[in-house]
């Protein structure tokens, strides 16, 4: 990748920080944490442009270390601590395990939440995030990776407190709904509030919000549609109630690096995800994590809207993955 720097710009080069200004340039040492042999840089007299050329920062920060740093939130099944082997696993996991193989390096999981995960990326304690849905506020200090499946939205209720069986139902201020902190969903809920009547409860994580509404705390949890359905399939008592079309959905599973790292940066990423999609590996993670079709556990087939109905022909059709 090519740079160009002009008079009056800080930037970095081999290690150190370049300051241009009119009388000429000088360098200070500065690490800048990439691997400064196989980064180049000439630095030009004043008046004319600094070109630094740069090979892949992020992979070679990866490689020196010898370890992808993974944050890791419990997000079943695409993304659990496996009771037991004690082990990471999921669809998410198996990507960045086959893509880590791949690369000659281990991974290293590092345990965090939707809260904290991004300033996590952003200060470099890890050095990419799994399943995090797109945002306008994330994308401004993270960069994206390729989504791996599209995000429907759904409550998921407790047939034994709850009656209600349709989105215009159980959207009312009679019920209260579990919300995960830092979600895309409390992200939804926060951008768009006339979407939203049901009183919220706010947990720190998805295993807390399934303990409210099983306990009978929360009349029903407001997540993603594969995962709810996954918590579904748990209990003949929990059903599912499908958003309404007025409800945004959006692409999901993605991957993100800090944004300090170059766009390019992230192509080896993107690769070894539509890798992963395109010849099995995350399919067969899905399985082995028991992921189920949603509209199996919906409390009203006659209420499936009908994109739903699409969305899940297209996701749980052979050969395919949105």
């Amino acid at each position: 990748m090519m740079r160009t720097v002009r008079s009056m710009k800080l930037f970095r080069v081999s290690g150190m920080v370049a300051v241009t200004s009119l009388g000429g340039a000088v360098l200070a040492s500065c690490s800048n944490g990439t691997n400064s042999a196989s980064t180049t840089s000439t630095v030009a007299s004043a008046g004319s442009s600094t070109t630094v050329s740069a090979s892949n920062a992020f992979l070679q920060d990866i490689k020196q270390r010898g370890a992808v740093r993974l944050g890791v939130i419990p997000d079943p099944p695409f993304m659990y601590l496996d009771s037991k082997t004690n082990l990471w696993s999921g669809p998410y996991i198996a990507v960045i395990q086959n893509w880590a193989k791949s690369l000659g390096v281990k991974v290293d999981y590092v345990p965090t939440t939707y809260a904290t995960v991004i300033a996590a990326v952003q200060a470099h304690k890890i050095d990419l995030a799994a399943g995090i849905s797109y945002t306008a506020a994330r994308a401004a200090v993270v960069r994206y990776s390729v989504p791996t499946w599209t995000e429907l939205q759904s409550v998921a209720i407790n047939t034994s407190s709850t009656r209600a069986t349709t989105w215009d139902e159980i959207n009312s201020p009679n019920y209260t709904i579990c919300v995960v902190q830092g979600a895309e969903q409390a992200v939804l809920m926060s951008a768009n509030p006339s979407l939203f009547k049901f009183k919220t409860l706010t947990a720190p994580n998805v295993t807390t919000c399934q303990l409210q509404v099983t306990s009978g705390r929360a009349n029903g949890f407001f997540y993603s549609w594969l995962p709810n359905g996954n918590f579904a399939s748990t209990s003949p008592n929990i059903k599912l109630i499908f958003a309404s079309s007025s409800v945004p959905t959006t692409t999901a599973g993605s991957y993100v690096i800090d944004n300090s790292y170059p766009k390019n940066d992230l192509d080896p990423l993107n690769t070894a995800i539509t890798n992963a999609l395109n010849t099995g590996v995350f399919a067969t993670a899905e399985k082995a994590a028991g992921v189920v079709n949603p509209l199996d556990y919906a409390a009203s087939q006659s209420a499936i809207p009908a994109y739903v109905k699409t969305a899940a022909a297209k996701m749980f059709t052979a050969g395919n993955q949105s």
